[in-house]
């Protein structure tokens, strides 16, 4: 009872770890989506200001300043669309070991399961082997009580016996 009560407990807590890495599963894929659409309107700006040259952007700007500034962001974003893109493989990489941290925990629910189903059926064996024996000592008992009641009365009959024989041999012996 103490194991089926330990393996059920140990059952619950694999339910709780699944749940729990559900729901982390749930938040990382939620945040590659977002990651995913950062990436793609990254890729479409960068797209876009690739249309145009360096020297379209130099003559279309109002001063060498602005030029420089438009190129400079334009490296910001392709770093940072880098770092985005390495954030996206990491929590990619994340997901994958939750996932798999799932599939092991779930085999081991169905492990646990199956130590619980034969646990439980050896309880039940358990308990039909104490109840034949119990039958069967009770059915002992019975044969003993009545041997015991068949001695008793041997006893008895012995002892009468014996009384009569006292009893036979003080008559034919004087006292006197």
């Amino acid at each position: 009872t103490a194991q089926i009560k330990l393996t059920q407990s140990k059952i619950n807590a694999a339910n709780l770890r699944i749940k729990e890495l559900g729901g982390m599963i749930g938040s990382k894929e939620e945040a590659i989506a977002l990651d995913r659409e950062a990436i793609a309107s990254s890729i479409r700006s960068l797209q876009s200001a690739d249309d145009i040259s360096l020297i379209e952007h130099l003559f279309s700007s109002r001063s060498f300043t602005e030029a420089w500034t438009a190129a400079d962001d334009m490296a910001q974003l392709s770093d940072a669309l880098r770092a985005r893109t390495i954030d996206l493989a990491s929590a990619k990489v994340v997901l994958v070991d939750q996932q798999a941290e799932v599939a092991k925990s779930r085999k081991d629910r169905l492990s646990l399961n199956d130590d619980l189903s034969t646990q439980e059926a050896e309880l039940v064996a358990n308990k039909k082997a104490k109840e034949q024996l119990l039958a069967q000592t009770k059915s002992q008992e019975g044969s003993y009580q009545a041997l015991i009641a068949q001695k008793r009365a041997q006893q008895k009959a012995f002892e009468s016996e014996l009384q009569s024989l006292e009893n036979s041999l003080k008559v034919d012996i004087d006292a006197t």
